[in-house]
């Protein structure tokens, strides 16, 4: 019977990579719950909006024209299949996306022109496992770290779209 080895002591833990406790990692991933949140809200704003609006239509449809057992049928199974491409499309697809560190980084970035590559760079070396061993990326990840202090990075996320979609989906 052979057992396996431990991994090695300096390998990271299962499932989280190299500088996972580094804060600018935690504040990337505190951005990541907040970007997930809004993609949330956005899409149950246009399921929303788009499941009652249809139906409102149907429904206004049938009272005016008054559809066969057979049409209300049809019309429903095709209410119900657009509905599901609708939640398809805007909540399960944008939710399931995968948002890594480096994409987090460069939408910050870009709020932030005043940054220049410096946030990406250091996520580069945070994930690369070079601020233990590379003294000059260990410098750039604390100088990183220094001037994005003063930094929200949920300034990178705009609430308006999915403020929108909730409020047509109320209207």
């Amino acid at each position: 019977m052979t057992q396996t080895a431990p991994p090695p002591a300096s390998a990271p833990p299962p499932g989280r990579g190299h500088g996972a406790g580094h804060p600018l990692v935690v504040r990337l991933t505190q951005l990541r719950g907040r970007v997930r949140a809004v993609l949330a809200l956005f899409g149950a704003g246009v399921v929303a909006a788009t499941g009652i609006g249809a139906i409102f239509v149907l429904i206004l449809g049938d009272y005016l024209i008054h559809f066969s057992t057979p049409t209300r049928t049809v019309l429903l199974v095709l209410w119900l299949a657009g509905l599901g491409y609708v939640v398809w499309r805007f909540l399960i697809a944008p939710l399931s996306t995968r948002l890594t560190d480096k994409f987090l980084a460069s939408r910050v970035e870009r709020t932030h022109p005043d940054l220049s590559d410096d946030l990406m760079a250091a996520v580069n070396f945070i994930h690369a496992g070079t601020i233990k061993s590379n003294a000059f990326a260990a410098r750039h990840v604390d100088a990183a770290a220094r001037k994005t202090e003063s930094i929200a990075f949920e300034d990178a996320l705009d609430f308006r779209h999915a403020g929108k979609a909730l409020a047509a989906a109320v209207v």
